[in-house]
């Protein structure tokens, strides 16, 4: 049992190198590679940017929160972003890896499922960037002598899921060209 599992490892471990060789060949898959990893940490970014003017308000002070520190239903839009997009990573692999391919077959994939996954993706971050400026929070800071903006994290989310959207169509229109192979 114990060759066997560790054939096995060994097999795992070329199968991921030979994904991460195929970033040579197929540029599409590293820029989809690329934009699921940015999103996947655009969540633990900041993602708004409070700034008070200390002259008015000198006890309080400016700062930078991730979705994590916002609490409330942004942790949730947070944890989904992170795992929507590990498992578009996941489903790019699986053409690789034998376990994840099996998870793939069984799950009756269609290549559609990656577009779908980023308009999942799409209106999520769309939501927590809403949720995150509503209009009294932004009144209260301005009030007191302050400004709220958007910051790194909001921004890299954005670019990120486009980067996947835009991968996924190409994919999918290759896909349905070469009829399905």
């Amino acid at each position: 049992k114990r060759d066997r599992r560790k054939g096995m490892v060994h097999s795992d471990k070329k199968a991921l190198v030979d994904y991460f060789k195929s970033f040579q060949n197929n540029i599409l898959r590293l820029i989809k590679f690329i934009s699921c990893v940015i999103t996947i940490f655009a969540p633990l970014m900041p993602w708004l940017k409070v700034s008070i003017n200390k002259t008015t308000q000198p006890e309080l002070h400016s700062y930078k929160d991730n979705l994590f520190a916002l609490h409330g239903v942004e942790t949730l839009f947070a944890i989904l972003i992170m795992v929507l997009a590990c498992i578009v990573i996941v489903l790019d692999m699986a053409e690789y890896v034998d376990a994840f391919g099996r998870i793939k077959n069984k799950w009756f994939y269609d290549p559609l499922i990656e577009i779908l996954i980023s308009g999942a993706l799409l209106m999520i971050v769309y939501l927590a960037t809403v949720k995150t400026l509503t209009d009294e929070f932004e009144y209260y800071i301005a009030w007191i002598g302050g400004t709220v903006r958007r910051s790194a994290g909001c921004c890299i989310a954005w670019i990120g899921i486009v980067g996947i959207t835009v991968t996924s169509i190409i994919a999918y229109g290759k896909k349905n060209k070469n009829g399905g192979k």
